[in-house]
């Protein structure tokens, strides 16, 4: 499955880079926007969520912009805008030589008459281009679905477990954050608690939405979600409301340690919602109606 998986996605981005990119770029650096539930009874993100936080470097430069991200930093205690990564993702066309850099971008061979483009201007960045960035002529990002959900957070927590404070056995430690908090609540919590604390995290309330919306800091994308509606026809489509409290005591009275008790059944199996399976299939009807 894992071999499977590599390959497919190494040919969606070979089939959207080769589809899309001029002819000497051959690398694209897009700014990544986050996925923002307006409630925590979620299922299936791709369908039902259509609010979207801006990437930090796009962000209107005023009073008003400030004062609602802050809003947002203020939800939680390490001052997250993004609850996940906001330093993009990378395409690339697949020519000899080409090697992985992270999970994030690629090595181009030195040799080749190649360009890159970059849609992110990051002044954290350390990054040091031998090819001066090329402007693309079609716009793109990517629209990061994280935790968007409570039951497909709550399922990921379970199935990642007690992971440790760092990435690439030690390398690159990992400081406190909505990720090992989110370790923490759901090892220790109920799931009525986990919920409570998931829904104080992420689910903004209406006049925040609003605001963010006028200010810049978020903006709506309705046209994703009706085409995936188009693909899983058998989910019927969600009104985009936010929770309201009392959604907190519906339908989540197990406790984790009820969950995690006396089950032989793999957490990719135990896993409700979005599969990486499901993420495939959504990929490749894309590609073949838009790529071809």
């Amino acid at each position: 499955l894992i071999r499977f998986v590599e390959s497919f996605c190494c040919l969606v981005v070979h089939v959207c880079t080769s589809a899309c990119l001029p002819g000497p770029v051959s690398e694209v650096f897009w700014q990544n926007i986050e996925a923002v539930p307006e409630r925590s009874s979620i299922e299936n993100a791709f369908t039902e969520a259509t609010l979207f936080k801006c990437h930090f470097s796009s962000l209107p430069l005023t009073h008003d912009s400030m004062v609602t991200l802050q809003e947002w930093t203020s939800k939680n205690q390490n001052g997250q805008f993004f609850v996940g990564y906001d330093n993009g993702k990378s395409a690339v066309r697949l020519v000899k030589g080409v090697t992985v850099r992270g999970v994030h971008s690629f090595h181009l061979p030195e040799d080749a008459n190649l360009k890159y483009s970059n849609y992110i201007v990051d002044i954290r960045s350390n990054r040091s281009f031998s090819r001066p960035p090329e402007r693309m002529t079609v716009d793109g990002c990517i629209l990061h679905y994280i935790s968007c959900g409570f039951r497909r957070w709550y399922d990921k927590y379970c199935s990642l477990g007690p992971f440790s404070d760092s990435w690439l056995s030690g390398k690159i430690k990992i400081g406190s954050c909505f990720h090992t908090e989110s370790r923490e609540i759901v090892s220790q919590k109920t799931r009525n608690e986990a919920q409570a604390w998931y829904f104080e995290q992420r689910i903004p309330s209406r006049s925040l939405v609003e605001r963010s919306l006028k200010h810049g800091v978020c903006k709506r994308i309705v046209s994703v979600r009706n085409y995936c509606q188009t693909l899983f026809e058998d989910e019927a489509p969600r009104q985009d409301t936010v929770q309201t409290q009392g959604e907190l005591d519906q339908g989540f009275s197990h406790e984790l340690s009820q969950r995690r008790k006396g089950s032989e059944t793999s957490p990719a199996v135990q896993a409700s919602g979005i599969t990486t399976l499901d993420k495939l299939w959504l990929l490749s009807a894309i590609i073949n109606e838009h790529c071809s």
